[in-house]
This record gives C-alpha cells, structure tokens and sequence, in this order.
C-alpha cells in the first residue's frame, strides 16, 4: 500500500515538475518572442512613416455673437465637433485621471510599455485567452493618427510608430495629441469639445470629479454615455478615481468630494441658433468672402435681442394666419457701424413647407418703401418738403409701353399737396409724378447709389412704376438703404463678422465721432475711421468700417435730413394713418411703410440714430393676404422688433445740418405766404433747393372783391356799402377739375350783373378764371389722351372694363354742358364737371368732346 502510494505521489510530482518546465519554456518562449517583436519594432520604427494627419489639427468652426455665446459649431472634416487645447490649457486632474485610467506607467515606458507587454502574455498564457492588453497612450495616439483594424500587423505598426512618436516628441507634446484626438462620444472629438459639450466650460476649469468622468469615456463612448448610460458612466467614473488614489494623484479627501459630486451634464445644445443668419455666414454673407473652415468666428449678432425678435416674427405669424400672412422676416442694423444685430429669415427655420427660404434675402416687391429715394433725388434737384405736388387723377406711361392710372389707399385725390405731407402719407400720384418729371433712369440710378443693385433691368423696364415699387429688392439691402439715410448720406456694408481668423485688423482703427452741431442734445453717432486705405469694396471683416471720407456719400447730409424729418414727421402722417398708430414710438423714430400689388407683401422699415429696423409680412409662396397693409400687417411687428432694439440706449434726434433753413409758405401752395394766405408754416429747405428754385411769393389766394347782394365778383361802380373783399383760391389748370370736385373756395365766375366791369386777365380757366363776356367756351378733352392703348382683360366681367372720359371748358358756369361722342356717335351729356363713362369696344376710336361750337378729338385703341 505505501508502496503505491509513493508511486503515485513521485509520478504526481514528476507531472508537476513537467507542467513547471512547460510553463517556464512557454514563457521563456514567449518572452524571446517578445523580446524579437521589441527588436523588430524598433528596427521598423525608423522605417516608418510618420502620418500627415499628425500636422493637421482639425477643428469645427464656432460661430459665436457679439458677446462669445455659441451659435452654431460646424463639424471639422471628420464630421466631428473639436477644437483644439494646448497642453498648458488642459486642468493637471484631466492628466491624472486619463493615466489613470488608460497607461499609469506612461512617463516611465517609451511608447511601448514591455513589462505591461510581459504582463499581458503571461495573464493571456495563463488564462488561454486574451484577458488583459498592453497599449500605451502613445500606441493609442499612433492608432488614432493611422486608422486601421485591430490585426496583428496594425498592432507591429502602432506600436512601431509610438517608438517613433516617442523619439520625436517630448511627453507632453504626445498627451497634448492624444487628448485632443480621442473620441468622447456624441460626436464630440478632443478634451476640449467635450468639456464644452457635456460642462459648458473649458477643459481648464473641469472639476476632479467632471475629469474622471470624461476620463472614463473614451473607452466606450456608447456604453458610458452621459445621456443614457449616467448610472454606468458614474460608476466608472468612480472607479477612475479609485485609480487616482492608489496611484497617489489624490488623497482620500479628494476623493470623497469627488465622488459625491453631482454628474452635472448639460443637454445637447440646440440644433443652432439664428439659423438663417448662420447661413448667410458660412456661404460668406457679411464676411466679404468665403467664411473660414475651422478656429472661432465672433459675429456682430447680438443673441438676446435675435431671441426676441424670434419670438416677435412667430407671434405675428400666428395672429395673421387668419388672414392669409403664414410668413414673416426682420432684420436690426446698428447705423453707425453697419453691424447686423438681429437676422430672423422666417417664423420657423425647421418648418418642413418654407421654414429654410430666408426672407432677409428673398427678392420681393417694396411698394411704396421705395418712395424716399425718389424723394432724397427730388431734394437734390431743387425740391424742397414746400414744394407742390399733383394729387389728381393722371395717367402715367407704364413701362410694357401701356398706360396707368394710379391711386391712392384711401382712394381719394388730395389736390395740391406738399412734398412733405405726398412723402409722409405715401400718396401714389406725387411720387409717380417725380418719377416722371426726374426721369425714370435718374430713380434707378439714385436707388442704384442706394446699394439696391438687385435691380438690374433696364429703367424702360420699370417705366415711373419704380417709384411705387415695381421691381424686386431685398430685405437686407433695403434695411441698409434706410440706414444710409439714418447716417446722413454715407453708404457703409453690411457686417455680419468682427473677428474672423487669419484675418489681421488694420492699424489705427478706432471710433471718431463726426463734429456735431452745438445746439444737438444728443451725441453724434460714432462712424469708425481708419488710417489705412480701405476702398468700399475691400471685405468689411478686416476692419471696423473705415469712416466717412472713404465710403461713398450717396446724398448730402441736408437732403438725407430733409427726407429724415418728413418720415419721422408724426402731424405730417396723420391723414393716412391717424392718431395712436404703430409708428408712434415712446422715441423719434422715421419710418415707412409699403405694400405691394394684391396686399403679396407688407413691409415697415425705419430708424432712430441707433438702430434700423426692417421688417417684411406676407407669403413665401407669392399667394395674396387678406387686405393686409404695411401698417396692419408689418406695422406692429416693426414697433415691437423697434422698441426691443432700442431697449438700453438712449435715442438721440436728429439736429438740422448746416445747409438748410427754415422758410415760412403757405400751406396751401407751399410758396412763401403772403399777406392772403389764411394759413401758413414753417417748412425746411437746402440752400441749394433755395439757389435751384428761389421761393415766390403765394399765387393760389387772392383777395376780391365781392358784390354782397348777389356773391360775385364787384366792378369798380358798385357802392362801397355793397362791397366786401374776400380771399379765394385760385389754381393751376392741372387742379382745376380737382378744385370744382372738392368744393374748394374758388372765384366765382363772371361779374355781379348789378355792377359788371370790364374784364381783367384771366388767370384760374375753370377754377377760377374770370371770363370776358360773349367769349367762346375753349373745350379739351383731358382724358383719354390721344395715342392711348387699352387692353380688355378676359378674367373680367365686360360690364366692368371702362373708362371714364373727362373734359375741360374755359370760364365754364354751372349750367354749361359738355357732350361726349364716340366715332361720332353720341354716349352722354354732362354739366361740371364734365364726365362721361365708355364700356371699352376692341378696335380704334375717335373720342371727342363738344361745348356749343368748340370741340376736341383724340384717337384711342383698345386691344383684345
């Protein structure tokens, strides 16, 4: 029994003794293994190439507003959201804990840590598997450069490329690599962007407790995800920090804390903000050029106020879906800069049907947004805010080569009006008046100067429909176009951008206020100068805007006033829009409004010294409102978008310049007021308007006088105790029918027949003109003119295509009575003031219209 019993224990002891053997040979095998890969890694490490991703540090693009809040970050190339941290720039915890974590023995080994290599082999003899590995940080950061797959040959080339690494550059150099290249999930790349992403601050300032946490993500950026998987990558992170304390990077107190600090992670940001304007960014709007790849772009846009004016542009959106408005844009410049404040394309950016059409660009109809430029072109060739204007039925020569007939909103005709009431109550027939007189190319040329090039059909195109809007601008352009009359005449880019990289500002920029008029309150508004020489077309982004004496003077600082005050002349505008409407603001503020054909677009753009607003209503489609007008529909979203911009500055008026002097007129004839004139003001002129047209004394009122007993004119026999003398208007012909119409005061025609006289020099015709006894009547047909085209429009009900035919007598009386003939057959007779009504017939027509033996004819031609 002993016997077999040593027999088994020797044999026991011999197999012991065999699996000793074994295990030491296969170790010393795989030691000598290991020690050939070690020499045949670093005999390849020299052969090796290093990578040409290692000299490319990709980042996102940020695009930050005025005051360094994130509004957009674009993805670098690897369609990731990085950017770059120096290594003196990243928190001593981040360090400790990612060695902890990934390679504790990282400043002993040279990119490839053999006793960890030895380790790992012998663990994975022992264990029959792959149970622990061997990578260092340098071999990591040598995978990350190259790519690859987890093969044999891959692991033999990182590892020869961390010898390499580890030759070429010191410890920190490779840390600093490698952290800002690993993967933290969340598409997030580098130290940096995560601590940003997930901490919302900089990977300096990152707690002990948010540096194990970020130190615990690389690993497995799915599994310890801070959004789904906070329990895992809490419990990771604390095991991080169990590393810490063995390795001694803290003490048990840090610890502690460290653990029992809260997993604070931020949510995603939201998917960016000001959308449109970021785009307009990124395709080189406001930049001057391409906008950079990567590094940090600092706007001018200022986010809170870009918020508000958000929520503004949706809430009206929603209250004018009733009436068909589903769209609306807004834009806020600074004046004194150019600078964009607030950029809002449309009331949701992520609507599926339109929300991406941005409507600061779109190309819509102005309306009658574009009349101040036509007013700012009269002003400088000798008009003035006195100057009368014709508010009387007129045709115009369309551009197509037909006719029409402007009108008003109201529907009314105002007779003679001044410049200053036809500008601030946007009436129609003055504007198109000026257009004709000045010549259309001359408007086109003046909203040309006005930076409003995206005009670019000929002037017969347009025709004097231009002064009503009848072309296509921007948003944008248009905004800028009133902020260079805010800025009294000088034209400055827009600028979207104040720090661009690459980009050197030039030297001497600085702020230097204009001189200003010692009688103003208010400061000046501060145009940036610059020493050097900038031309208007160099990029906006390399330096503040360059002052006045470098970009352009569109108009004179007097003509941009003069066009300033009427627009924020609150009494001039109240026939149009009355008392309380929107464009009265707590401030000065000019404004105006425009609207275009079928109520398809409302806009209400204005100014105060500060800021310029522009605001445009309607639909992305082209589809018709609901009787929507600018100061319905676009009028309170300005005021609102107006005063949310103004909110922190004080406004400032507008001191008048030198070059302009007040003048008393008459308000009726806007000529200097005699002693007849019943009413007169005060009204600004340029001296050069003065120096074009020097000012005459009023023709329109007239003292007579008058027989009591029967209210005519007296002749010079009458008895004084008869006589009384009285004041009348008297017009010029093109006022005449007007003044009849509208039961104006007009000289009553003829002589008392108790004491008649010979007569005096005519000087009214119908509207005031005394005629000599037995004088023929002299008749002319004032409409239609002769050459006239008309079309019958088939959409229409035949009954309501007509013309209304009109006549003229010379020292007409009330009974007089007009006959109107078409091809010589009769259609109606008429008294004052001589009207008649034609259903339009296709062919050619004589019309003609008869007073006792006087007669006038035209030739028409009405087409299918």
């Amino acid at each position: 029994m002993d016997t077999d019993r040593g027999r088994v224990g020797s044999g026991r002891r011999r197999l012991l003794r065999r699996l000793r053997s074994a295990v030491i040979i296969g170790v010393l095998c795989s030691l000598a293994v290991i020690g050939l890969i070690v020499v045949a890694v670093e005999g390849a490490s020299y052969f090796v190439e290093m990578p040409t991703e290692l000299a490319r540090r990709e980042e996102s693009l940020r695009i930050l507003d005025r005051r360094g809040v994130l509004l957009r970050e674009v993805r670098s190339g690897r369609e990731t959201k990085s950017r770059w941290a120096p290594f003196d720039r990243i928190s001593p915890h981040v360090v400790a804990a990612t060695l902890a974590a990934e390679d504790r023995r990282f400043w002993d080994h040279g990119g490839v840590d053999v006793l960890a290599v030895g380790r790992a082999v012998v663990q994975d003899v022992l264990a029959g598997e792959v149970v622990s590995g061997a990578s260092t940080i340098t071999m990591q950061l040598a995978k990350l450069l190259r790519g690859g797959g987890r093969t044999a040959a891959n692991k033999f080339l990182e590892a020869a490329l961390a010898r390499k690494l580890e030759r070429s550059f010191d410890k920190r150099r490779i840390l600093e690599e490698y952290l800002n290249r690993l993967p933290y999930g969340n598409d997030l790349e580098g130290i940096e962007a995560a601590s940003w992403g997930y901490f919302r601050k900089s990977a300096q300032d990152l707690s002990l407790g948010e540096a194990a946490a970020l130190a615990a993500l690389p690993r497995s950026p799915a599994l310890y995800d801070p959004y789904r998987q906070a329990a895992q990558l809490r419990a990771r992170r604390d095991r991080v920090l169990d590393r810490m304390l063995a390795a001694g990077s803290i003490t048990a107190s840090e610890r502690r804390r460290a653990v029992a600090e809260p997993l604070a992670v931020h949510p995603p940001l939201r998917r960016f903000e000001a959308p449109h304007f970021v785009q307009w960014i990124l395709a080189g709007g406001g930049v001057g050029a391409a906008a950079p790849a990567t590094g940090t772009l600092r706007t001018t846009l200022d986010l809170d106020l870009q918020r508000r004016v958000e929520t503004l542009v949706e809430r009206t959106v929603r209250e004018l879906r009733p009436r068909g408005g589903e769209d609306a844009a807004a834009i806020v410049l600074e004046n004194g800069t150019g600078e964009v404040l607030a950029y809002v394309g449309s009331a949701d950016f992520f609507d599926p049907d339109a929300g991406q059409v941005d409507g600061v660009r779109a190309l819509r109809q102005p309306g009658s947004a574009l009349k101040p430029f036509v007013y700012s072109l009269a002003f400088r060739s000798g008009y003035s805010p006195a100057s009368v204007l014709p508010d009387v039925a007129t045709r115009f020569p369309a551009g197509d080569g037909d006719w029409f007939e402007p009108r008003n909103y109201d529907n009314r005709f105002h007779g003679p009006v001044r410049a200053r009431e036809a500008l601030a109550n946007s009436f129609n027939v003055p504007a198109v008046h000026l257009a004709q007189t000045l010549t259309p190319g001359r408007v086109l040329d003046t909203l040309h100067d006005f930076g409003l090039d995206m005009l670019d059909r000929p002037a017969d195109f347009y025709g004097v429909a231009i002064a009503l809007g009848d072309g296509e601008v921007t948003l944008l352009g248009l905004a800028n176009a009133y902020a260079t009359l805010a800025r009294g005449g000088i034209l400055l880019p827009v600028r979207a951008v104040r720090d661009i990289p690459g980009a050197a500002a030039l030297p001497g920029c600085a702020c230097d206020p204009p001189s200003s008029s010692a009688s103003s309150p208010s400061p000046p508004i501060c145009v940036h100068r610059c020493s050097s020489v900038v031309s208007p077309s160099s990029p906006p982004f390399l330096s503040p805007p360059i002052g006045v004496h470098r970009y352009p003077s569109v108009v004179s600082a007097p003509v941009a006033w003069l066009v300033t005050d009427i627009l924020a002349d609150r009494r001039a505008r109240l026939a149009a829009f009355g008392e309380g409407n929107v464009l009265e603001l707590p401030f000065r503020v000019a404004a105006k409004t425009g609207t275009s054909k079928s109520y398809r677009d409302n806009w209400t753009v204005g100014y105060t010294r500060e800021v310029t607003v522009g605001v445009w209503v309607g639909n992305f489609s082209g589809e018709p409102m609901g009787s929507v007008s600018g100061i319905t529909g676009a009028g309170p979203l300005f005021r609102e978008v107006m005063l949310a911009a103004m909110e922190g500055r004080t406004a400032g008026d507008w001191a008048a310049p030198s070059g302009v002097r007040r003048i008393r007129v008459c308000a009726l004839s806007g000529e200097l007021a005699g002693p007849d004139c019943p009413h007169a003001v005060e009204e600004w002129a340029s001296d050069e308007a003065l120096a074009l047209r020097p000012p005459v004394a009023c023709s329109y009122h007239r003292a007579t006088a008058i027989d009591v007993r029967t209210g005519l004119p007296a002749g010079p026999g009458c008895p004084p105790e008869h006589v009384v003398r009285r004041v009348f208007e008297r017009y010029p012909p093109g006022f005449a029918e007007w003044a009849v119409e509208a039961h104006r005061p007009v000289l009553p025609l003829g002589w008392s027949p108790l004491c008649p006289a010979e007569p005096e020099p005519a000087f009214g015709g119908a509207a005031g003109g005394v005629p000599a006894p037995g004088t023929l009547p002299e008749v002319a047909l004032t409409y239609p003119p002769d050459g006239a085209h008309y079309s019958i429009d088939p959409d229409v009900r035949r009954e309501l295509q007509t013309i209304v035919l009109r006549a003229q007598v010379s020292g007409a009386r009330d009974g007089d009575v007009v006959r109107f003939y078409v091809d010589d057959r009769f259609l109606a007779e008429s008294r004052l003031p001589f009207r008649a009504t034609w259903p339009l017939e296709e062919g050619t027509h004589r019309v003609s219209a008869r007073a006792g033996d006087a007669a006038d004819e035209v030739t028409i031609r009405v087409q299918p």
